[in-house]
Formats: structure tokens, sequence, C-alpha cells
């Protein structure tokens, strides 16, 4: 991933609308989003949900007006092609950690697809603690790199799909679709416990958050070889974030009073209801129906300027 140098007297511009990037290895979630900032000279940046080091793929990327709706795709379902590798568990749960213990008992296929089945659905799983959890407000992994003692408390999460793709030595590759909150590494390292086995992540791969694919993905280099025309045409608008809820037209007279932060009546009379609002063809922002009014949830700078 080279790096693009912007001169410093070069002001940032406002760039609005969303990037489907796929994450090579290497860098973290966080250094994608610093070159995304330089590459497209944008104010502010952001991603929709974090990808280690070691992991790779769809990597939601919002630039301007688009993160003020990224939190949706945080906590967003995802889904996953994860390898495990049976006999070594490591201090992190990937390949990037020490290994800590060892095993010579390395699973059939027959026992591995006898035991996925009871992952599935609402279980309970400990974060690891090489995490970004915080701890009496500092991250887990700091605490747990300075050789503190930590300890996470388990907490719900739910698996809506796995299964196994192939096994091949000792590695097992895993495709898994999970909700918010889910650690792949530490599903590995349960995977294969409950197995008879010790095994951590050798390769992890992002296929799919919320309404997005892997396929519709662009890489880092290929974004950073086109010329700027061709570079801004890759980008989504930023409704493309919001594109699962329902869409509503505003008058001009509810228009104005929610740019101005004021409840509107509506005659939806529904109970409640998130809905992407547009006036005269715009995208406007996120408002909340409640019984016969309209609240603004989420507005456009853009859209209040008007």
């Amino acid at each position: 991933m080279a790096d693009v140098h912007v001169p410093k007297r070069l002001s940032r511009a406002c760039v609005d609308g969303v990037l489907l990037v796929d994450k090579p290895v290497g860098p973290s979630s966080q250094q994608v989003v610093g070159h995304l900032k330089r590459l497209f000279n944008a104010e502010k940046v952001g991603h929709g949900g974090t990808l280690d080091p070691l992991a790779s793929g769809l990597l939601v990327i919002g630039l301007g007006e688009a993160t003020k709706f990224l939190q949706r795709h945080l906590t967003g379902d995802k889904r996953y092609i994860a390898s495990l590798n049976f006999g070594a568990r490591t201090t992190t749960g990937d390949a990037e950690g020490e290994i800590v213990e060892t095993s010579l008992n390395v699973p059939s296929a027959q026992i591995l697809n006898a035991v996925l089945p009871q992952f599935l659905g609402e279980i309970s799983q400990t974060p690891p603690i090489f995490s970004a959890l915080k701890v009496d407000g500092k991250p887990a992994y700091a605490r747990a790199r300075a050789g503190e003692s930590v300890e996470l408390a388990p907490r719900k999460i739910r698996i809506e799909h796995i299964s196994l793709r192939s096994f091949v030595g000792n590695v097992a590759e895993i495709e898994v679709a999970c909700g918010p909150g889910t650690y792949i590494r530490t599903l590995g390292e349960d995977i294969a416990k409950a197995s008879g086995s010790v095994g951590h992540l050798s390769a992890l791969r992002r296929t799919a958050a919320r309404n997005f694919q892997i396929e519709n993905c662009v890489s880092i280099d290929v974004l950073g070889a086109l010329d700027p025309t061709a570079r801004f045409a890759k980008l989504h608008p930023v409704e493309a974030l919001l594109s699962d809820l329902p869409r509503l037209q505003l008058t001009e007279d509810q228009f104005s009073q929610l740019s101005c932060g004021r409840t509107t009546p509506t005659d939806l009379a529904l109970t409640s209801m998130i809905a992407r609002a547009y006036h005269q063809g715009a995208f406007c922002g996120l408002v909340h129906v409640e019984g016969d009014r309209l609240r603004v949830e989420r507005w456009l700078s853009s859209a209040a300027a008007k």
C-alpha cells in the first residue's frame, strides 16, 4: 500500500460518499483510513467495522457526510471465511501471537461437521484479551501487552450460519455469518476446543457486511493507480449505507421544519420507524417516524444549509 503525498498547503476537500475497499493483509483499518484520506484529500474519513492487520476483505469506508451513518455498519451482520489451524493455540488467537499450547490431536472433517452446529444461534463468548475493548478506560490489548492481568466478561453473540468449506492437512476453512460483537479468533479457539484440540486462525477474510459484498470492492492499489476522475467515480452515494431502510418523500413544509430541528406532522401514523428522507429527489438524512410526527434522526449538513 504505497503512500500518497499531499502538500501541506493543499486544503482538505469536502468529499462525501461510500467506498467498498478490499483491505489487504498488513495494514490496520485505521492505516487504510489514513491512506484514503490522503488519496482523496478528504476532510473526514471513517470505517464501518475494524479488520485486524492479519485479516483481509471488505472494509466499508465513509467519506464526509457518510461518516454520520457508519454506526449502523459497526453493529451490522457480517460474513467471513476463516482458516483454522489445529495443533497450536496462541496468545492472540491468530498467527501473530506466541504459541502457548500444542496438541497432536487433529479432528477429522466428520468430527468438525458434528461440532459446528453447536455454535449456531445465540451463544456466549468471552472476548480475547488482545482486543480494543476498554478496561477502566484503557484498551484490553494495551494492558495485555504491558503484562497486566486482563479479565473480560462473557457476552451473548449470534451466529447465523457456520459451515466447513474444506479441510486439508490440519487447516479447516470455515464460513461464518454472524451478528455484531463476534470475535472470529475466539470462535476458532472455541471450535478447536470443542473438537478435542487447540487451534488459531491463520487467515481471515470478510466477504460481506450488511448489504455489501466483497465482489463490489476495489483494492487500494487500484484506487491509487486511477486518475482522479476515475477514482471519484468509485464512490457510492451516502445513502448506499442505508438502502435497507424505507424511503420517505418530504413535502416542502416538512423539509423546512425538519431542517430547523423541529418536529413536523405526518399522515403515516406508524408506531415507530426510521426512514430515509428525500426532498426534491435529494437525500436529506434519516427521520424517526413516531405516531403522527416526524423528527430528525440524523441530518445532512448540506440539507440543513439549503
